[in-house]
């Protein structure tokens, strides 16, 4: 910390300015402009570490700066100020009032800690943000794990569409025994979710676009991705899939610890990648794709769950066992014959009653309409194909009300999503609030209650 200049000396002002001018003929020509490529992330313009080394010099009336007035300090010196509060915060750069004291040296200026922790924030806070995700990637190359896990948390709290991708990439290339430790996964996990609740629909812009990202980010980013769960962040996670049985693992793994949701209205080219695990030749594999069949109650893989019952691995017998029950929502015991009995019942009665059902639903009595509908909804094998029956009666003639709404929420189906976004299009009050709940059901996502807002978030 600078001492107080005796009462005879220059002003101190003017000395800093010298001293300022003095920096920068030194450095200019050895420092690269900020919109230079090869700027060094540990470079910055000396002019602003001079103005941030005398904005925490006590001022003569001994009175500390505010938060305000050093920001605005930091803000002066222009376009440089981004780039080099995200240096200082990061501690790719630091300056001596901001380091702990050498023995024998003065302590530093008490407004030290707020410059790092408030004033420095603020500047980048402030910013727009699309500046800041630019220069958060730019710092990010090459940088130590420790950076990184700063600017995790500083984008965690950036609000723009594309805060998602620009983690991503901060995040590739970190080596893989860093996500490993909980303090750095949980830093980066807790970033992601915060910009899919945010903007959902920035999972469907990074969807295809990660084949180049490595395994140990995958698992993580599928993990974050599928925590929520989401219609969106799961299909995302699916995605994932395909790179070899390691990285599934991982990948299946992560789904398998999300929460429950049984009435996610998935793609079915997402269920369809998870069945194809079903047939791995990797057990590990088989048992964690059994794992997320049972958590999406994915009917169609009853044939594939009912054959592994006879498992020699007690351990997959059982996850099989668990999966069939999450489905169908009864327990016919652990062996296949049982199954096998309960799955011709329900085909049984698929062959004796569904014509006359789906007949019903154009009929002219309103309540006999609903009540096959929910007759229909009611055997979770053929929920799906009733969504398709369903929203094929809505489409001609039959009325959609609240609840029929809430029939369409119990189908888990994406068929039923386009005739709820009509839904909330309604003059009927009690419809647009059964369609914004149903939607909610399905999806695992939340948006005001307009056509618009649901299209905006679903990315559609």
């Amino acid at each position: 910390m600078s001492p107080r200049a005796p009462a005879n000396a220059c002003p101190r002002w003017l000395a800093l300015a010298l001293l300022a001018a003095a920096g920068v003929v030194l450095f200019v020509v050895a420092l690269p402009r900020a919109s230079d490529p090869q700027l060094d992330p540990a470079e910055v313009d000396p002019q602003f570490l001079l103005a941030a080394a005398h904005a925490l010099t006590p001022p003569d009336n001994g009175q500390p700066l505010t938060e305000r007035e050093l920001v605005e300090a930091f803000e002066a010196l222009g376009p440089s100020s981004l780039r080099a509060a995200l240096a200082l915060i990061c501690g790719c750069v630091a300056l001596p009032e901001l380091e702990p004291p050498a023995e024998g040296d003065p302590p530093p200026h008490p407004d030290a800690t707020r410059l790092r922790d408030g004033a420095l924030r603020a500047v980048v806070t402030r910013a727009e943000p699309g500046a800041v995700l630019g220069q958060a990637v730019s710092l990010s190359h090459n940088a130590s794990i420790d950076v990184r896990r700063v600017l995790f948390q500083l984008l965690a709290s950036v609000d723009h569409p594309d805060a998602l991708a620009t983690l991503v990439q901060c995040a590739d290339g970190v080596e893989p025994i860093h996500w490993r430790r909980d303090y750095i996964a949980r830093s980066f996990t807790t970033a992601v979710q915060a910009r899919i609740a945010a903007h959902p629909h920035a999972l469907r812009v990074l969807r295809g676009r990660l084949r180049d990202v490595d395994d140990a980010l995958c698992a993580v980013l599928a993990g974050a991705a599928a925590g929520a769960p989401t219609k969106l962040g799961v299909e995302f996670a699916v995605d994932l899939l395909g790179r070899d049985d390691e990285a599934d693992l991982a990948v299946l793994q992560a789904l398998a610890r999300a929460p429950r949701r049984s009435t996610l209205a998935c793609d079915e080219s997402s269920l369809a990648a998870v069945r194809q695990r079903l047939v791995s030749g990797d057990a590990r594999v088989r048992r964690a794709a059994i794992d997320v069949c049972g958590r999406l109650a994915d009917a169609d893989a009853l044939d594939e769950l009912t054959g592994e019952l006879e498992s020699d691995d007690a351990v997959i017998a059982h996850a099989a066992r668990t999966a069939l029950k999450a489905i169908s929502g009864v327990d016919q015991g652990p062996t296949r014959q049982a199954w096998a009995r309960w799955l011709a019942a329900e085909q049984d009665w698929r062959e004796r009653e569904w014509e006359s059902l789906v007949a019903q639903l154009n009929g002219e009595d309103r309540g006999q309409s609903l009540a096959a509908m929910r007759a229909l909804v009611s055997h979770p094998l053929h929920r799906r194909s009733a969504a398709d029956a369903i929203v094929a009666a809505l489409s001609t003639g039959a009325e959609l009300g609240p609840q029929e709404a809430s029939v369409l929420a119990a189908t888990a189906s994406p068929a039923a999503i386009e005739p709820l976004l009509e839904g909330l299009e309604s003059e009927d009050e009690a419809l647009v609030r059964a369609s914004q709940a149903a939607l909610a059901q399905l999806t695992g996502l939340n948006a005001e209650p307009q056509r618009e807002a649901w299209t905006a978030v679903l990315g559609q």
